[in-house]
């Protein structure tokens, strides 16, 4: 099993929500993030780990919870055994995944109006680099964004590896991982995700009810 879900607009849950969120985590998870410094960071991280967990009960059997590992790796663990997990963040919107069989990495960003020219001048591989000039104007931001999800997914999935090295070169798979940019049901978001084969993963759209909960919407 593999799924994936998005969230957006993080920013308009109320507190009364993110603390009954809160209260649901593990309690080694609530301790690492008590110590996190800043609230917008403690709150993104809460909603994405609340998101997982809800993403594993509609998903998968059994009573799964979130852990953080030594390497800052995220996993699923429960009394069925273990699956990999991933969760990224951008303004507005929180994105995470799961799999039951393989690794799993994600990453999402919000189109934005950054000068990136820099980045790609500097960084991008010469083949990335063509592509990206040669793309029109209005749309080299999701080109970028596209090069930049890829290589950020790449990195959680292997759970190793740098910006830096992996922009400068076209994008190179493990043995048997795939690559997809899904589509959201939203636009100004870019997202990518890599996984092990086979590449079928369940997409879902996650809105918070009335009773502060959550519910999927399939894509």
């Amino acid at each position: 099993m593999k799924a994936a879900a998005t969230l957006f607009d993080p920013e308009k849950i109320e507190q009364v929500t993110i603390d009954r969120w809160y209260a649901d985590l593990a309690a080694t998870e609530r301790a690492r993030l008590e110590a996190r410094k800043g609230s917008a960071a403690k709150k993104e991280s809460i909603i994405a780990r609340f998101l997982l967990q809800q993403l594993a009960a509609t998903t998968l059997a059994g009573n799964w919870r979130v852990e953080t590992q030594s390497d800052q790796s995220i996993r699923l663990i429960s009394d069925e055994g273990v699956a990999a997990a991933s969760l990224s963040h951008t303004a507005g919107a929180v994105m995470v995944a799961l799999s039951s069989a393989g690794d799993i990495g994600v990453d999402i960003e919000h189109h934005r109006a950054n000068d990136v020219e820099k980045i790609v001048n500097r960084y991008f591989s010469d083949e990335d680099r063509e592509d990206f000039y040669a793309t029109a104007p209005q749309d080299r931001m999701a080109n970028f964004l596209r090069v930049w999800c890829a290589r950020e997914a790449l990195i959680k999935f292997q759970r190793t590896g740098t910006m830096g090295m992996l922009l400068g070169s076209p994008l190179r798979l493990p043995s048997r991982a795939t690559h997809q940019s899904p589509a959201l049901p939203r636009a100004g978001f870019q997202a990518a995700m890599i996984c092990h084969e086979p590449a079928i993963i369940q997409q879902w759209e996650a809105r918070v009810t009335e009773d502060k909960l959550i519910e999927f919407i399939k894509i």
